[in-house]
């Protein structure tokens, strides 16, 4: 037997091996029992909405995708929740409906509010109009005037929503985010799902477009680039103009569509919108009327 008193590990005291030379000769480490360490838990995100107002078939309420303020600019939305077969509008409704209206005017430290409008599904019963059915958030870029003090919002929103009968709205909130971090909220991811539907750019689609006043009474617009067939087209912008639906007058380079309008004024050089809707994607341009 080898001599125990030569071992660095002998405890000349016991005349035994230390504890952990002995661990170490059966092959064990000497914090085995040890516990792991245990992760710190993470803070469950919290909620940035106010109360829902509900209008029986419609309810609606105001979500934010931050709790705080963060660097002063964030993402807000308008949460519409509809009953089975009910719609509510797009900003530019059709031939009948009403848009949203946001009105900011009791909110403080507030100094820019802007809706993005998700692509509308279009409805042609009873007659031709766009909007939204089910449940649609709609986004809002908002931003502070100063990051460092309270921002107070306080929005009185009008909307309508229709089934058989159209029936018109107003919900008033008062929300207010403290200077802070601005950690995500429950409402975060929603409210991003429905900013992914804002149209691109039309350019994304490889296509330009251009409008031309034929007569008083009537638009064309041309459509060049792109791949697939011609999208369906919305076309808004001025306010106080009726605009038909678009009709594909011309399939080529250019593709060719017709609108009637009823303006009561001249609108050559004012700037129109126009909205592509194709296969779930949708493209957006702001062009000048020639």
């Amino acid at each position: 037997m080898s001599d125990l008193r030569k071992n660095p590990f002998f405890h000349p005291v016991t005349g035994g091996l230390t504890l952990v030379a002995a661990l170490a000769l059966l092959g064990v480490g000497a914090f085995v029992n040890a516990p792991e360490p245990v992760a710190a838990a993470q803070t469950p995100a919290q909620s940035a909405a106010s109360d829902w107002v509900d209008h029986d078939y419609a309810k609606v309420r105001l979500v934010s995708a931050q709790t705080e303020l963060g660097d002063g600019s964030l993402m807000l939305g308008v949460e519409i929740a509809l009953a089975k077969g009910w719609k509510t509008y797009w900003r530019y409704p059709g031939d009948s409906g009403l848009p949203p209206r946001f009105d900011w005017s009791g909110s403080q430290n507030l100094k820019s509010a802007e809706p993005l409008w998700p692509a509308p599904e279009k409805f042609t019963k009873p007659d031709t109009t766009y909007g939204y059915k089910q449940h649609v958030i709609l986004p809002l870029k908002v931003e502070a005037a100063d990051e460092d003090e309270p921002l107070n919002l306080s929005l009185t929103f009008n909307y309508g929503f229709c089934d058989d009968i159209c029936v018109p709205a107003e919900a008033v909130f008062n929300m207010t985010l403290a200077p802070g971090e601005g950690e995500r909220s429950v409402e975060a991811a929603q409210i991003e799902t429905f900013e992914a539907r804002v149209p691109e750019a039309l350019s994304a689609r490889g296509s330009r477009a251009a409008a031309r006043l034929e007569n008083e009474n009537k638009l064309e617009l041309l459509l060049e680039g792109g791949d697939g067939a011609p999208p369906v087209l919305i076309v808004d912008g001025l306010e106080g103009v009726y605009f038909s639906e678009a009709e594909l007058v011309h399939i080529g380079e250019p593709s060719r569509y017709e609108v009637e309008l009823d303006a009561g004024r001249d609108i050559t050089g004012e700037m129109l919108n126009l909205t592509f809707l194709a296969g779930g994607k949708a493209w957006e341009e702001r062009v000048e009327i020639r």
